[in-house]
């Protein structure tokens, strides 16, 4: 048995003992192959240590943080390791045990143990007979020891160039080149770039196949790449459309769009005027513009301050306000929403019906006693509810045979000093607008006379009425002393 010691070092001192070669021994015996090691610290330390047993440059047995055996015959002893013994033991020894064994041991204190090899080669693609550089590049090596061989039908080539560089990280490029003129029987021969390395279980190995181009193949190559430089900037312009294409069509699934209600009519309480209103809501991003137009005339709205939703959507409120007396049946109320969401702007639109619907009112009052004696006084009311205009007026009248008697006129301002009218505005989000007639009765002005209240909507020219039953007006009956003593 042949024994030869691989010591590699790395900023530290080692050194390694194994016994003289040739070791002998009796077939079924025990034997030990000795390699021991000592490095420039009381104990090694584990960590930065390799160990590695080759019996004709096949791996036996490893240590590398742990023992990898390969034979239950064949084992290291992870305490005499640590005690700076990578000894062999080998039990039961038989005829295939003989050979050459190795004792490889890596000691790196300050790196990592081993760094793999990563190996190219250079393109297969050559010019007949001209000169041709083949190149085998070994990336990110450590230690910087090894091996590139360029082989061709198993045989190895010589008259390679190798160069070995270091990196900033203190691990090894390796560059093989090796120079060849290829003719008409090197096409499709086969070179493969062999490498070997202390951190490899098994080489590695690159093959390359050598593609030939003669003078036609090399006008056909020339075209194709011409062909290929034009048609690159092409399908790059393709692509980039069809991507652009794509985005928006994800960004118009993606990004909410607008929900806009219907155009809402709102006439404003106490107030002359009537409000038109539109939600628009779920919409992202936050910038939207919103237009409203009257008759194909442009208005300027009032946004409400968008509002964020738990979603992260938008949501506002607009609207416009237009005089009530101003608005006419069939009239056109238009909005227009762009947002960036939307290829084209959202519209709604809403045709104006008859704007006296606008005066919603409930009329009520207190009807006419039956038989009013004479002297007594009459009250009558009457009661209007809904949205009430600012400039709604009120008249009283009285009717009597054909003759009508104008009692009262808030336009007028006039009221007689018999007729008593007092105006009654009630709170309430709803208008409520009370008017109550007092008088005493006389036989020949009031008997039979019909009494009416009027409320006129002057924007519109509504008129709602309440008209009373005819007034009975008896006279007071007398009672004399005769009859009163009749009666006792």
């Amino acid at each position: 048995i042949c024994i030869f010691a691989f010591v590699f070092l790395l900023d530290a001192h080692l050194t390694i003992t194994t016994d003289p070669s040739p070791v002998t021994a009796q077939l079924g015996s025990d034997i030990v192959l000795k390699c021991d090691f000592t490095v420039n610290a009381p104990t090694p330390n584990l960590d930065f240590l390799n160990v590695k047993w080759f019996l004709n440059d096949k791996l036996l047995v490893e240590f590398n943080d742990k023992l990898i055996p390969s034979s239950f015959r064949v084992r290291m002893s992870e305490r005499e390791i640590k005690n700076g013994s990578a000894s062999l033991s080998i039990s039961n020894v038989t005829a295939a045990d003989k050979g050459d064994y190795k004792c490889s041991v890596l000691y790196t204190p300050d790196k990592e143990l081993l760094i793999s090899v990563y190996v190219t080669v250079s393109e297969s693609l050559m010019n007949k007979d001209k000169v041709s550089v083949l190149t085998c590049e070994a990336r990110g090596h450590y230690p910087k020891n090894i091996t590139v061989e360029w082989r061709s039908d198993v045989q190895v080539q010589t008259g390679s160039i190798l160069v070995t560089g270091e990196n900033k990280d203190n691990t090894f490029n390796t560059i093989s080149t090796y120079t060849i003129t290829p003719s008409e029987q090197d096409r499709g021969k086969t070179y493969s770039c062999h490498v070997s390395h202390i951190s490899l279980k098994e080489p590695i190995q690159e093959d390359m196949k050598l593609y030939l181009l003669g003078k036609e193949e090399r006008k056909s190559g020339l075209i194709r790449t011409v062909i290929l430089v034009l048609l690159i900037p092409v399908v790059v312009l393709v692509i980039a459309v069809i991507v652009w294409l794509i985005c928006k069509l994800l960004l118009k699934i993606i990004t909410p769009r607008p929900e806009v209600s219907d155009i809402k009519e709102v006439p404003v309480s106490g107030e002359d005027e009537v409000k038109f209103t539109v939600d628009v809501s779920k919409f992202y991003p936050k910038e939207i513009q919103i237009h409203w137009s009257y008759n194909g005339k442009q208005l300027e709205g009032k946004i409400s301050e968008p509002q964020c939703n738990d979603d992260g959507t938008y949501s506002v409120t607009n609207q416009i306000v237009i005089p009530e007396g101003g608005l006419k049946e069939k009239d056109q109320i238009k909005i227009t929403i762009e947002h960036d969401s939307m290829e084209k702007p959202a519209v709604k639109e809403k045709t104006l019906q008859d704007p006296g619907k606008l005066f919603t009112e409930m009329l009520s009052g207190n009807s006419m006693p039956e038989k009013t004696i004479l002297g007594d006084r009459i009250t009558l009311d009457c009661n209007v509810t809904g949205c009430l205009p600012k400039s709604l007026e009120i008249e009283w009248t009285k009717k009597k045979g054909k003759n009508i008697t104008e009692l009262f006129s808030s336009k007028q301002g006039n009221a007689t000093p018999k007729y008593k009218v007092n105006n009654i505005n009630g709170a309430g989000k709803s208008g409520h607008l009370q008017s109550i007639l007092t008088f005493s009765p006389e036989i020949r002005e009031d008997d039979e006379a019909e009494f009416a209240c009027r409320f006129i909507n002057p924007n519109t020219g509504m008129t709602l009425e309440k008209r009373s039953a005819p007034c009975k007006i008896m006279e007071k009956i007398a009672t004399s002393p005769c009859l009163q003593h009749c009666w006792t």
